[in-house]
């Protein structure tokens, strides 16, 4: 979260310091442009030298801000980054490959909940390791379909537990260390009854 608030400040003091000498020019500052103290839009765009877009700062259509970098040619590069905050004070953070294609989405939820989703080559998810507001840590990884197929997780009173899921998302084996110590293992048929389990 820290470096996520960093990259945020040094992004909006990158922005600012460019956008303070587009106001006030190279050399000294007008006395009429010295008394602007406020730049407002609705979008900025950083560009190069040659006029080639390389970021690009702006309100979203439906009120996300977001921030996207961009490669020497303005597209995504690999390692290319959206820094977005969505309408309900969200941040975000995205991380594109080549294509343009999200790969890895790491975000805070309004009720302190924190995730992070990594996607495949087709924008498809396939692991999401996460905290919930109550403090619970989970992973869950997926299939090709974006199932779920297996789910690791610690309970708020410290039960670990181990889930593995069918194509259907079923439970049909749970592992878990219970409070006193003791290993627990139940396995599951496809209408969730219990076909075996110790103790």
């Amino acid at each position: 979260m820290d470096r996520l608030k960093w990259a945020l400040l040094i992004a909006l003091a990158c922005a600012s310091g460019v956008f303070g000498a587009a106001i006030y020019g190279s050399g000294r500052a007008s006395a009429q442009a010295a008394a602007a103290k406020v730049l407002r839009a609705q979008e900025f765009e950083l560009v190069d030298s040659q006029g080639k877009v390389r970021a690009d700062l702006s309100v979203l259509p439906d009120g996300r801000l977001a921030l996207v970098l961009l490669d020497k040619d303005g597209h995504p590069p690999a390692g290319g980054a959206a820094l977005s905050v969505l309408a309900n004070g969200s941040p975000g953070l995205s991380l594109l490959d080549k294509d343009g294609k999200v790969r890895a989405a790491l975000g805070v939820l309004p009720d302190g909940s924190l995730g992070l989703s990594l996607l495949d080559k087709q924008a498809k998810l396939r692991a999401t390791l996460g905290i919930m507001a109550n403090g619970s840590p989970g992973l869950s990884l997926l299939d090709k379909d974006e199932k779920t197929r297996a789910a690791l997780g610690v309970a708020p009173d410290g039960i670990p537990t181990l889930g593995l899921s069918d194509d259907s998302e079923k439970t049909r084996a749970a592992l878990s260390v219970l409070p006193q110590g003791d290993p627990g293992l139940n396995l599951f048929d496809k209408d969730a009854k219990v076909l075996w389990k110790a103790p």
